[in-house]
């Protein structure tokens, strides 16, 4: 095995943790590996300047491009590699696309996740979830109570806070059918107005039957389903999964069990 601080192992840190390292950039000496992780996931001495500020972003005329161009660039030439990995990894798994979310939207969700992403990951939720580019890329915005649409509730269950096939005896996932057309109802009401792109809750739109959800009473609202979703016992696992598997390695993998209770046992003590 190669020495902890050689420096092929601080540039493999550094491609985990954030864009890797130029050649340049490679230190010539061997370096302490934990210095080097306390380097990349510094938090930054001032505020990095907005990569779309100036822009557009007019979805009629290049925005889509001019956005990720912009997005790209600020990750090459990033001074903060730790948060926009982070960004990034959040994007990826709190999934949106540009293809049918207008620019300028997206962009704000991307912003959240900059400004945001290293705090309490239920509130992140809660945000997310009554996003405008949310409730545009997984149908919110046509989910009423007469007609609730299951597909924000699914992915939240499935790929935000849940997942498939994560219950502790492997024999089934943490949430059946039942809870995805509970959270669906308990999330109706939320639309983007067509004039200003604004966020707004129409009272009309909405069931307010109280809603069992993975064993929780009374869930009625985007709080009440955050709540219930993220005291799920399997939720910290889940996470410390996601985490394990996108900086370590495959967290299937017997030889990184220990990382992932670890980051159990971290996340749960940190109040998630």
């Amino acid at each position: 095995m190669a020495d902890r601080s050689d420096p092929t192992r601080v540039a493999w840190q550094a491609r985990r943790a954030g864009r890797g390292l130029r050649r340049s950039e490679l230190p010539a000496e061997p370096v302490d590996p934990s210095d080097a992780i306390d380097a990349l996931m510094a938090e930054p001495t001032t505020d990095a300047p907005d990569p779309w500020d100036g822009l557009a972003l007019d979805p009629q005329d290049g925005g889509r491009a001019e956005a990720v161009r912009a997005w790209v660039l600020r990750i090459l030439d990033s001074t903060t590699p730790y948060l926009d990995r982070r960004t990034l990894t959040l994007h990826g798994w709190i999934v949106n696309g540009v293809d049918k979310v207008p620019p300028g939207p997206m962009v704000d969700q991307i912003r959240l996740f900059m400004s945001a992403g290293g705090g309490s990951y239920p509130e992140l939720l809660r945000r997310v979830t009554t996003d405008a580019s949310m409730l545009v890329y997984l149908d919110g915005t046509t989910s009423t109570g007469t007609e609730p649409n299951e597909n924000y509730a699914r992915e939240l269950l499935e790929l935000f806070a849940l997942g498939v096939g994560e219950a502790p005896d492997g024999s089934q996932q943490p949430y059946d059918e039942d809870d995805v057309l509970a959270a669906s109802r308990a999330l109706t009401g939320w639309v983007v107005r067509p004039d200003n792109g604004e966020v707004a809750f129409v009272t009309r739109r909405h069931d307010a039957t109280p809603q069992s959800l993975l064993g929780v009473e009374g869930v009625g609202d985007v709080d009440s389903v955050i709540d219930a979703v993220t005291a799920h016992a399997e939720h910290p696992r889940f996470v410390a999964r996601r985490i394990t598997s996108e900086y370590v390695g495959d967290a299937a993998d017997p030889q990184l069990a220990e990382v992932v209770d670890d980051l159990v046992e971290v996340y749960d003590s940190a109040d998630r």
